[in-house]
């Protein structure tokens, strides 16, 4: 995923992660924990992953998406294998579908691998999550970390003013202030994968403490991050031609806006790649 509504469900779900498991079909008492998804010896990295201390321990993996990706049935059982391999613990997986735009036909819950005529040699179950066809009193009764998705769930635009009415009912309840700024925050940001920017912004007039907030602040920042390097990397393959692994990591590793946004007007006084990162 690397899209900014990706970014604000990874932030609730750091801040509230118990809340996701009923979500997913599980519950627990145990303490929950999010433990490094990093992947680096396939170059990849899940989204994120909770380690249950039940006993014995088990981690669930949620992966979120947003949009269409033909290769991510085919991801979710190699993620699963590698945690488990890293972790030493057995693995459930969840994909979670922010939108109808994610959906497609292979995403059953179940992945089979196999040779035209011959049984699968490969048979993966996971979990998959499709928000608007759940009704909004799953996001709105249950925790607070998933009261922000309500707005994705079966809800029609006529019915959308009484499901934010009573998330205003639920977070004015039981957040604190600084809690409820977080939770607004990724409500109007997820909002806009469903409905207009003038339609979340008449419903959520008043909700204060959004844009003060460090998380809207920081969930802006990691979307223009984002797409500034995918600008970079575009204009510049056309100007000097495809980057190598160095220099992409080099890029890739700049996460400051302002620099980026220098690179990016310097990127037509350079004549290389490497004249552009070393003036830097």
């Amino acid at each position: 995923m690397s899209h900014v509504y990706d970014a604000s469900t990874k932030y609730l779900l750091d801040a509230r992660l118990a809340d996701w498991l009923p979500l997913c079909g599980y519950s627990t008492s145990a303490q929950v924990e999010v433990i490094d998804a990093d992947l680096a010896t396939v170059t990849a990295a899940a989204d994120r992953v909770l380690r249950v201390n039940e006993d014995p321990a088990w981690l669930l993996h949620v992966e979120l998406q947003s949009s269409r990706d033909p290769d991510f049935a085919d991801r979710l059982p190699a993620y699963n294998i590698l945690l488990e391999r890293r972790h030493h613990r057995r693995v459930r997986t969840v994909a979670v579908l922010l939108r109808q735009a994610a959906d497609a036909p292979e995403l059953s819950g179940v992945h089979q691998r196999g040779f035209p005529g011959e049984s699968p040699y490969l048979t993966f179950h996971y979990h998959v999550v499709r928000l608007w066809e759940l009704p909004p009193e799953t996001f709105l009764s249950g925790g607070l970390g998933i009261v922000p998705l309500a707005p994705l769930a079966a809800v029609s635009e006529d019915e959308l003013p009484a499901v934010v009415h009573r998330m205003e009912e639920r977070i004015g309840e039981a957040a604190t202030p600084d809690e409820g700024g977080v939770l607004w925050t990724a409500a109007t940001v997820l909002m806009g994968l469903r409905y207009s920017k003038a339609l979340a912004a008449e419903l959520l007039r008043g909700v204060h403490g959004m844009k003060d907030s460090v998380t809207y602040q920081a969930i802006v920042e990691e979307g223009e991050v984002k797409a500034l390097h995918k600008i970079l990397l575009v204009q510049g393959a056309k100007r000097f031609g495809p980057p190598n692994e160095f220099i992409e990591q080099a890029l890739r590793s700049i996460t400051e806006v302002d620099r980026l946004n220098d690179l990016a007007g310097r990127i037509l006084d350079v004549s290389s790649w490497e004249e552009l990162l070393a003036t830097d």
